[in-house]
């Protein structure tokens, strides 16, 4: 067993200094957290200097090294690893130790060390924020907001990032799949202004039918990001918020500004191309189905998609689907689609 007997502050180095016993030689120490705590094998680990001593081995422990690593999004639980021939030994302790902490201006961790289990952890922690919407504007050309910074440290200065996240799952929060971001300058008197185009809904977020984008503030300083805040609302600016606008662009599509039940800032991002395309006739002759169908708006139909929905669960899913050609008529468009070759016929009868 290797145990830590003490911590002390390295103000010339900025770190701290971590005497342990010399009971065995080391090869080398490192320090490491994991990802998850489900993970067996260290997700991120660092190589430390170390020095002999009279009375055993005193590790540097650089504050720069965990302030440009640690996690933004959780707390961070940095382990020790000593390494003597080919062996792997966890830096314990026999009680908790007294240490100092270091107060960095433009740091978004805090830091502490813990002790439990008897094993040395140094632990960093983001700090928090709140991100409150001050003022809203939002037209079909420009998304604008002003939003105030309220935090238990000074931010002044920090450099700000706006977020657009799309929720992977509408009821799910905190699990997204597409995202952006948008620097928008730095924090001054403790506000931030957001100014975008509203093309920044880019088609990428255009996935299902109806999608749910979450709008975030980062703050950044030269060490690291901060953890997301969700920007909220208050009485006074929600009821500007409501807004609906048909866009051209990329395809036809709406964009809806909404409050969620927990009083933060979203958007709804719709495709609308279900009344684009009207049926106006249908035939069945010698097992052959005709389509004859209009088209309103500048698009041009190119093919016809015919898919089998398969149940799953509540819901459904689409495993086959069946591509024809179309024929563009004076004033509509047209499809012959034959019964045999549409889907397997079992399948299409069944249905």
């Amino acid at each position: 067993m290797i145990v830590a007997q003490k911590i002390s502050l390295d103000e010339v180095k900025r770190g701290w200094r971590i005497l342990i016993s010399k009971k065995i030689a080391l090869d080398s120490i490192l320090i490491f957290y994991k990802e998850r705590r489900e993970f067996l094998r260290p997700a991120r680990k660092f190589e430390l200097e170390f020095q002999k001593v009279k009375d055993g081995y005193e590790i540097h422990l650089p504050l720069e090294l965990v302030l440009q690593h640690s996690l933004t999004d959780r707390e961070t639980e940095w382990r020790f690893l000593c390494r003597s021939k080919n062996k792997d030994i966890l830096l314990k302790v026999a009680q908790p130790l007294s240490f100092e902490t270091i107060s960095v201006d433009d740091s978004l961790h805090s830091f502490t060390f813990q002790f439990a289990e008897d094993l040395l952890t140094f632990v960093s922690r983001p700090k928090p924020f709140q991100a409150i919407l001050q003022r809203f504007s939002f037209d079909t050309k420009k998304l604008q907001l002003d939003v105030r910074v309220t935090s238990e440290y000074s931010v002044e200065g920090l450099d700000a990032v706006f977020w657009l996240k799309r929720r992977s799952r509408p009821e799910i929060y905190n699990f997204f799949e597409q995202r952006e971001s948008f620097p928008i300058g730095k924090v001054a008197n403790g506000k931030i202004q957001v100014a975008l185009p509203v093309d920044s809904f880019s088609e990428e977020f255009l996935i299902d039918e109806t999608n749910n984008i979450d709008t975030f503030i980062e703050l950044r300083s030269k060490w690291t990001g901060s953890k997301l805040a969700h920007i909220e609302t208050h009485s006074g600016v929600a009821e500007d918020i409501p807004h609906k606008f048909l866009l051209e662009e990329p395809f036809r599509s709406s964009l809806e500004s909404y409050v969620t039940g927990s009083k933060r800032l979203s958007f709804y991002y719709r495709k609308e191309l279900h009344k684009l395309v009207r049926l106006v006739t249908f035939k069945e002759r010698l097992g052959v189905f005709s389509f004859g169908f209009e088209v309103s708006g500048n698009i041009s139909p190119i093919e016809f998609v015919l898919k089998r929905r398969d149940s799953k669960f509540s819901t459904f899913e689409y495993l086959e689907e069946t591509v024809q050609p179309i024929t563009k008529k004076l004033r509509s468009f047209q499809v012959k689609l034959s019964k045999k070759n549409a889907l397997p016929a079992s399948d299409l009868s069944a249905r």
